[in-house]
């Protein structure tokens, strides 16, 4: 007689679908049949219980909380001092440095003090880094922080901290000018992609239109700062300036003209360069003197130089 379907306990089929035993022999022969034509038995997914699925969604909701509340610190923006009291600078926001000048505290990692007249914008930035642009005036940034946390733009280029102390001037024109007291700082120009870098104890000059010329140290001549500014965008040199680097010994302009417009300046510098440090292997003649100074090759051959620099190599 058979069973009325109504009848069934569906329970009576769990052994299906869970792999348990078999209720009876006919239903354990009927699975050892069926066995011989499975393919390869697969490692079952595993199964999060109840109480292990409510702990992920916790886990799931407490991150979106930290990342909530990241970005509402962020968005708080930066305590900015001054002479009369206190404000906070956010995101997107411009502040315009009153008579008795700025302080803004930068996280933990120090500080920016704005000298009168100057004006600076807060940029958004990723998580652990700070951005900002100064418009025009003064800024000295005091920062200790991995290279890279702490940037400004200029008209005429941007700024990148490598840990250090260093004053940025930014006239009516955009025209910047970048000091180093401490440590060291990058400074790139878009516009001529060229990559600079000044230690403490140099100074550069950048235009909105050419970005910046080589650094040169604050003790050079005014004459050396001449001639290696005229070098740095001469498309034909001129061959008296070119036979006086010959007897040059600043290894930090000399490093920079290798970025120079003219093949001449960049041969100059280069064999200068070569009597002064010895270059690795990748710093070739035809990657540094032959190649476009924008060219995969010559910006590898110039990094490998660069690390034998001891104006770049110095721990501070």
């Amino acid at each position: 007689m058979s069973e009325d379907p109504d009848d069934l306990d569906p329970r009576d089929d769990a052994w299906l679908f869970d792999g348990g035993p078999a209720p009876d022999a006919a239903s354990a022969r009927l699975e050892r049949l069926l066995a011989l034509q499975r393919g390869p038995r697969r490692r079952p997914r595993a199964r999060l219980r109840p109480s292990a699925f409510a702990a992920l969604l916790a886990a799931a909701a407490l991150a979106v909380a930290l990342g909530a509340l990241w970005s509402a610190r962020g968005a708080r923006g930066y305590e900015v001092r001054l002479a009369d009291g206190e404000l906070r600078l956010r995101p997107g926001q411009r502040l315009e440095a009153p008579a008795g000048g700025a302080r803004l505290e930068v996280a933990d990692l120090g500080d920016v003090r704005l000298e009168a007249g100057a004006l600076l914008q807060a940029r958004a930035a990723a998580r652990g880094r700070h951005r900002f642009f100064l418009e025009r005036g003064t800024l000295t940034a005091s920062i200790t922080a991995e290279p890279g946390a702490f940037g400004v733009d200029t008209p005429a280029g941007s700024s990148v901290d490598l840990g250090c102390l260093y004053t940025l001037d930014v006239d009516e024109r955009g025209e910047t000018r970048l000091a180093v007291s401490l440590g060291r700082v990058a400074f790139r120009h878009a516009g001529t992609g060229r990559d600079v870098y000044v230690p403490a104890g140099a100074s550069l000059v950048a235009t909105v239109a050419d970005g910046p010329t080589s650094p040169v140290w604050d003790s050079a001549s005014e004459a050396w700062r001449t001639q290696v500014a005229a070098l740095d965008r001469a498309e034909d040199p001129d061959p008296d300036q070119l036979a006086r680097l010959a007897s040059a010994d600043d290894t930090l302009s000399l490093w920079h003209l290798l970025q120079a417009p003219a093949a001449a300046t960049r041969e100059a510098a280069y064999d200068r360069l070569l009597a002064l440090v010895d270059a690795p292997r990748e710093a070739s003649r035809a990657a540094l003197v032959d190649a476009a100074p924008t060219s995969a090759a010559a910006l590898a051959a110039r990094r490998a130089w660069l690390e034998r620099m001891d104006w770049y190599t110095f721990e501070f």
